[in-house]
C-alpha cells in the first residue's frame, strides 16, 4: 500500500539490552578482543540466550568491560548511515564487520552492519535501524545521532509491511511482506456498538502501554477485516503469528526474537491453542509465555501489544487472561443487524430483501446464503 513519509522513530534505554543477528561463521571475528579463559568460552560468551544470535550489549560489555546505555532509532536507510559512518570516523573505529544472512526461502540477503570505537561506543546496523551503545557520549550525542538520522529518512513511498513469523531450517524468524492497502468504512461495516470500541482500541495501539486485546467470534463476522484496518492504520511494527504457529510461543527462541522488536504489535489469529485454559487441554507453556508478554516482567522489558483473535466461546480461555490491567481491549464480533446487512446490499446493487441478521461473508457472497434473503423486495405503492 501506499505509506506515508515517516519520522525515526527514536527510543533511548539506559542500561539496557540489545541483539544484532549474525551469521554462526562470524562468531571467530570477535574471539581476538574477549578476555575470557578459553577459545569456546570467548565464542560462548557473545551469544545471546537462543544461542543463534549475537548480542551487540554483551560485544560492548565484552569489549569495554561497562554496561552500555542504548539509543534505538528506526526509519532509517541503515546501510547509508554505515557508509557515513566509516567515511567519516575511520580514524575512530577499531572494528567494522559487514554480516549477510542468507534467507534461500524468500531468495533474498539480510544485511547487517556493526562498527567498535575506540571511544567506548558501538553502533549497530540492519534494515532500517541502528542502535547506539555508549558508555559515555564521546565521539558522538545522542542529540547529533538524532539530528543525523533525518537525513537517512526514507524518502520514497513505502508499502505497509507485516512480519510474518516463518520457520525454515529450524529457524524461526519474523520475515517482512507488503500488505495492500484496505478501504474499510467502519460505520457501516460493524455494529453500532463497535465505534466506541475501535476508538478505545485505537488510543491503546497508539500508547506506549503493553497489554492484550482479544477479539473473537463466529467465523466470517469480520475479525480479520479488522486487522487489515488496523495495520492499514497504524503507524507501528506489525507482527504477525499466523494460523497453526501459536505454539511457537512455547520455543524459548521465540522471546530471543521479540528482543529485537520491543513496542511492537503482535498479532495472534486463530489463537484457542494459546489461549485455551490450562484447566482444559491448553498449552501450558504457551499460555505462561503470553501472560508474562502482557502484565509480567517480559511486558515490562519488551511493551509489546498483543492482539488475539479467535472463534471459541471466551468462558473457555484462560481466566488469567481475563484480569484487569492485562486485559486492555475486547469485542465479540456479531452478525450484522438486518438494517445495516440491508444497507450494505443496497449498495451492491443487488434487489434482494434481509430476512434476517448476516454475517459480513453472508453478504459478500450472496449466492452462496440464499436462505437468509428474499428473492425480491415488497413492492410499494400498490
Amino acid at each position: 500500500m501506499g505509506r506515508k513519509n515517516e519520522e525515526s522513530e527514536v527510543q533511548i534505554i539506559n542500561n539496557s539490552s540489545g541483539t544484532s543477528r549474525l551469521k554462526n561463521e562470524s562468531l571467530e571475528l570477535y574471539s581476538e578482543f574477549l578476555e575470557d579463559d578459553s577459545e569456546t568460552d570467548k565464542i560462548q560468551s557473545v551469544y545471546s540466550a537462543s544461542k543463534i544470535e549475537i548480542s551487540a550489549y554483551l560485544i560492548f560489555e565484552k569489549h569495554f568491560k561497562k554496561i552500555p546505555n542504548k539509543l534505538i532509532i528506526s526509519g532509517i536507510q541503515a546501510s547509508k548511515m554505515y557508509e557515513y559512518l566509516i567515511t567519516n570516523h575511520a580514524d575512530h573505529i577499531v572494528r567494522h564487520y559487514k554480516i549477510e544472512k542468507t534467507k534461500p526461502w524468500r531468495n533474498c540477503i539480510d544485511k547487517y552492519s556493526m562498527c567498535v570505537f575506540d571511544t567506548e561506543e558501538l553502533i549497530d546496523l540492519n534494515s532500517d535501524t541502528f542502535v547506539y551503545y555508549y558508555a559515555k557520549e564521546i565521539l558522538f550525542q545522542t542529540s547529533q545521532l538524532i539530528e543525523l538520522s533525518k537525513t537517512f529518512q526514507f524518502t520514497e513511498e513505502k508499502k505497509n509491511n507485516i512480519h510474518l513469523l516463518v520457520k525454515k531450517m529450524n529457524q524461526l524468524d519474523f520475515s517482512p511482506y507488503p500488505i495492500k492497502h484496505f478501504d474499510i468504512d467502519i460505520a457501516s461495516q460493524y455494529n453500532d456498538d463497535f465505534y466506541a470500541f475501535n476508538h478505545a482500541n485505537l488510543e491503546f495501539l497508539n500508547s506506549d502501554n503493553s497489554g492484550l486485546v482479544l477479539l473473537y467470534g463466529k467465523p466470517g463476522t469480520g475479525k480479520t477485516s479488522y486487522l487489515r484496518y488496523l495495520i492499514d492504520s497504524l503507524d507501528v511494527k506489525i507482527l504477525y503469528i499466523p494460523s497453526g504457529m501459536s505454539q511457537s510461543l512455547a520455543d524459548p527462541i521465540f522471546i530471543s526474537l521479540l528482543e529485537d522488536n520491543e513496542g511492537s504489535i503482535l498479532i495472534i489469529e486463530d489463537a484457542e491453542e494459546t489461549i485455551m485454559s490450562r484447566d482444559s487441554g491448553g498449552n501450558n507453556l504457551a499460555v505462561s509465555t503470553l501472560l508474562n508478554l502482557t502484565d509480567g516482567l517480559l511486558a515490562d522489558v519488551l511493551n509489546l501489544k498483543i492482539i488475539c483473535t479467535f472463534n471459541t466461546d471466551i468462558q473457555n480461555l484462560d481466566k488469567a487472561l481475563l484480569r484487569p490491567g492485562r486485559l486492555r481491549a475486547k469485542y465479540e464480533f456479531k452478525e450484522l443487524s438486518p438494517e445495516k446487512a440491508q444497507l450494505i446490499l443496497d449498495k451492491q446493487g443487488l434487489d434482494k430483501k434481509i430476512t434476517g441478521p448476516m454475517t459480513l461473508a453472508q453478504l459478500y457472497n450472496p449466492e452462496q446464503t440464499e436462505s437468509v434473503f428474499s428473492s425480491t423486495r415488497n413492492a410499494i405503492g400498490f
